[in-house]
């Protein structure tokens, strides 16, 4: 019994570091601008399908939800000029800067985002979250998704 036990704990240890293991080497590979690993470690489609609900839901709250044939037009119209603005303008080099956005190290060094990590955990099983900078400070949230046996960020939000 006294095996299983040991062997439960470091099951849940492993389980634990998991994420944290792929937080660094997502910053190595910012930091080494490693295009192959971040390919990776990132879900492109996902951080932008984020980005585009942020985009819409944000519009939705600026403009009210009255209903209105002319605030209809001009939702549906930032919805498909935003989708492939953001189609465009959101790659691997887009990621690598917004993670590097919020870090205070010199850039000149090289650039790394791991020590201006705030706080870093578990969300659910499957999700975790990292948050690069001060809470109060406007703060990058990072989401990382466990996807099959990788974790790979899913969402980018400021």
């Amino acid at each position: 019994m006294k095996f299983l036990s040991t062997l439960f704990f470091l099951a849940v240890l492993v389980f634990g570091a998991w994420p944290y293991a792929y937080v660094y080497r997502l910053d190595v590979a910012v930091a080494k601008d490693d295009t192959e690993t971040l390919q990776r470690l990132v879900d492109l489609d996902a951080v932008r399908g984020e980005f585009k609900h942020s985009l819409e839901r944000g519009v939705g709250n600026t403009m009210g939800t009255q209903p209105s044939p002319a605030l209809d037009w001009l939702r549906d119209g930032v919805k498909r000029l935003g989708a492939g603005a953001i189609d465009s303008m959101i790659d691997l080099q887009w990621v690598r800067k917004t993670l590097l956005s919020r870090s205070v190290a010199d850039p000149r060094l090289g650039g790394s985002f791991i020590g201006d990590i705030d706080f870093a955990f578990f969300e659910s099983y499957d999700s975790f979250i990292v948050r690069i900078g001060k809470l109060g400070a406007s703060p990058l949230h990072v989401r990382m998704t466990l996807e099959g046996y990788n974790w790979r960020v899913t969402g980018i939000y400021e």
